[in-house]
């Protein structure tokens, strides 16, 4: 009888909240890694938002990765100038490895917010918007919207057999995988084979961003969704 109330989702809410304890603490993938943009990098580099120089110095430190996906909203032109753009276009051009860039898309997956055209046109982009439950909790997402693919997905590269629609099959709580300090990987005190073939996450793990996303399992940042 029980699996009869769960086949037709009779329980309604309690069913999403009961199948949320199925999903235990796991041992994480090792091939991500996230390097998060913390108070200690904000406090080092100063104010937000940052030259994009900086991120093009972060790139330089990364030498063997798998790929590379930047979670920061580069959808207006740099605050120091045109040349700053520039300089980070060229680097995102010269990069040995696939980078991918994110874009919001509205109801109608129509993209609404999306990197500059110096750097939309030479990287990969996917988007990063995150639909919730009735209760505001993320559990389900898709792998793309008409011909834009999620941001993961495009992480992934766009693997077969990947559903359209599924739940998240979470890992854990947050830290559930490798975080390192922005600001560290810039100061050469993470050790390059850290990095060396990993699909590398780069985004907001500062509090005062807010940008976090409700779990079954407590708030994660965004990038580590």
């Amino acid at each position: 009888m029980t699996a009869l109330f769960f086949y037709f989702n009779l329980l309604g809410n309690w069913q999403e909240k009961i199948i949320d304890q199925f999903f235990l603490k796991k041992i994480p993938p090792s091939e991500i890694v996230i390097i998060g943009i913390d108070e200690e990098s904000i406090a080092q580099i100063g104010q937000w938002p940052w030259p994009r120089q900086v991120f093009a110095d972060l790139l330089e430190q990364i030498l063997h990765p798998r790929i590379v996906g930047i979670d920061v909203n580069l959808s207006e032109s740099s605050r120091v100038g045109a040349s700053d753009d520039i300089a980070f276009a060229q680097s995102l051009r010269n990069a040995p490895y696939s980078i991918v860039l994110p874009v919001s898309i509205n109801e109608r997956g129509r993209i609404v917010s999306e990197p500059i055209s110096e750097f939309k046109k030479i990287v990969t982009f996917g988007f990063v918007n995150v639909p919730v439950d009735y209760d505001g909790i993320a559990r389900h997402v898709t792998r793309s919207n008409g011909d834009t693919p999620s941001f993961a997905y495009a992480l992934a590269g766009k693997e077969s057999g990947v559903p359209e629609h599924f739940r998240v099959d979470y890992q854990g709580l947050e830290k559930t995988f490798l975080t390192v300090s922005f600001y560290d990987v810039l100061q050469k005190k993470i050790p390059a084979r850290i990095l060396e073939d990993k699909i590398i996450l780069i985004g907001s793990v500062a509090p005062s961003f807010h940008d976090t996303i409700q779990t079954a399992f407590g708030f994660m940042p965004g990038v580590e969704f």
